[in-house]
């Protein structure tokens, strides 16, 4: 069976429910999802939704439209550097890491040098990352600039302090293509909860340590 499309995801909340189905769609929706976890995140988020406006069906519409497209990408995408970094210490015992910068950092690139959103140390290996949020689009090599003329680089000075770099990673909500690094797909759920409450939240924590286990265990063992 084909993966769930976003379109596929539209059609299947419009017709349960027109009013809002396409903008639940877009908050909802996961590459990789089933139908039926496609409905069960839309019925839940229905009910937070329900909620948070007091079962007043307007507050529903209104919010739900606003939770479906991210209005300022590049504002949005800052907060969330800010959360993930405060995920990631949270994570520091379970994912063995040693340390989060708190900062971005200036690391030499390629090309030029670049500034990276998220630098942490982990098995003694130094990770780059930036978060890349969309609306649905794909997330292409050439939109991710900064951190692709990084690959390939073996070694960054950070802070007088030079480090083996174990992997570049893109923090995403969208599907990532040509990108010859490190993935970590965030949910638009978890996303949407995580920057209503302005920290890091369970279901953004958990996402991030599934997919994040599995790269910096691998890297330490190679």
């Amino acid at each position: 069976m084909d993966p769930l499309k976003l379109e596929d995801a539209v059609e299947i909340l419009l017709g349960m429910c027109k009013e809002i189905g396409k903008d639940l769609a877009e908050t909802v929706y996961d590459h990789g999802m089933t139908i039926a976890q496609l409905i069960t995140e839309a019925k839940s988020t229905y009910r937070d939704l329900l909620y948070e406006c007091k079962q007043d069906l307007s507050c529903v519409e209104e919010n739900v439209k606003k939770h479906g497209q991210i209005t300022e990408i590049q504002k949005v995408s800052k907060e969330m550097e800010s959360i993930v970094r405060e995920c990631l210490v949270e994570l520091k015992d379970e994912l063995g890491i040693e340390r989060v910068f708190e900062t971005g950092k200036k690391v030499t690139g390629n090309r030029s040098s670049r500034n990276i959103d998220i630098v942490f140390v982990s098995h003694g290996y130094l990770f780059l990352g930036d978060v890349k949020l969309t609306n649905g689009e794909v997330v292409k090599g050439n939109s991710m600039e900064n951190v692709m003329d990084v690959i390939g680089i073996g070694t960054q000075e950070i802070e007088r302090e030079k480090y083996t770099v174990g992997g570049v990673i893109v923090f995403t909500n969208g599907k990532v293509f040509d990108f010859p690094g490190f993935t970590v797909n965030l949910s638009n759920k978890a996303i949407w909860k995580a920057l209503r409450e302005g920290r890091c939240v369970e279901e953004l924590k958990d996402n991030l340590k599934r997919q994040l286990e599995s790269i910096l265990r691998g890297v330490a063992l190679r």
